[in-house]
C-alpha cells in the first residue's frame, strides 16, 4: 500500500512540474515583447546585419540601415511567438559575446563576431521533416533564421541595395538571346 501511494505521489509531481513548466514556457512565447529593448539596439542589429552581408566593393546591410527594416518587420510582419524568439535571442547574443569574450557585441572585432554568430547559426538551425515543421508550426523560426532572412529583405528592397548590389537595369531596351556573360554575374534584382 505505501509502495503504490508512494509511486503515485511520484508521478504526480512530475506531471505537476511538467505542466508548470509548459505553462512559464507557453507565457514566455506569447508574452508582450520588449519593445523598448529592440528599438533601443539599432546599432546592435546594423553590426549583426552587417556580419550577414558585408561591404565589399558594394555596400554593405549597415550602409543600407538594414536595422530600421529589420525592427519594421519585427514589429508588423513577425508573430508573437517569433517576436518573443527574436527580441530573447538578441539579449542572448548580447549575454553570450560578454560572457565569452568580456566585452560587448559592439566592441568585438570582426573575426569574434564572425564566431559569435555562426554559434548562433549553428545553434539555430532548424530540423526538417515533420518534427522540424511541427516545431516551426509550435514555437516558430529562430532568431538567426529571422535575423537572415530579414537582412537579405532589407538589402534586397533597398535603393543601395538593388542598384549597387545586384545587376539592375532601370527598363530594358530590347531583348538580347545571346550575349556574353560575365565571369563572376551579380543576381539580378528584377525578374
Amino acid at each position: 500500500m505505501n509502495r503504490r501511494k508512494a509511486i503515485i505521489s511520484f508521478i504526480t509531481l512530475g506531471a505537476g512540474v511538467g505542466a508548470l513548466y509548459s505553462g512559464y514556457r507557453v507565457f514566455n512565447w506569447y508574452k508582450t515583447p520588449d519593445w523598448k529593448y529592440l528599438d533601443n539596439h539599432k546599432g546592435l542589429l546594423n553590426e549583426l546585419a552587417e556580419v550577414i552581408i558585408p561591404r565589399t566593393d558594394s555596400p554593405g546591410a549597415k550602409d543600407v540601415d538594414a536595422a530600421s527594416i529589420i525592427i519594421h518587420l519585427v514589429h508588423t510582419c513577425t508573430r508573437r511567438v517569433e517576436q518573443n524568439t527574436f527580441i530573447d535571442g538578441l539579449k542572448e547574443l548580447e549575454t553570450c559575446a560578454t560572457r565569452n569574450f568580456r566585452k560587448p557585441f559592439m566592441e568585438l572585432d570582426a573575426s569574434e563576431r564572425f564566431s559569435l554568430v555562426e554559434t548562433f547559426m549553428q545553434s539555430g538551425s532548424e530540423n526538417g521533416g515533420v518534427i522540424g515543421k511541427a516545431k516551426r508550426k509550435l514555437t516558430g523560426r529562430s532568431f538567426f533564421t529571422i535575423l537572415k532572412n530579414y537582412t537579405i529583405i532589407a538589402y534586397c528592397t533597398s535603393e543601395k541595395g538593388v542598384t549597387q548590389g545586384l545587376a539592375y537595369v532601370h527598363v530594358p531596351g530590347r531583348f538580347a538571346g545571346c550575349v556574353p556573360i560575365d565571369e563572376q554575374p551579380r543576381t539580378w534584382a528584377t525578374k
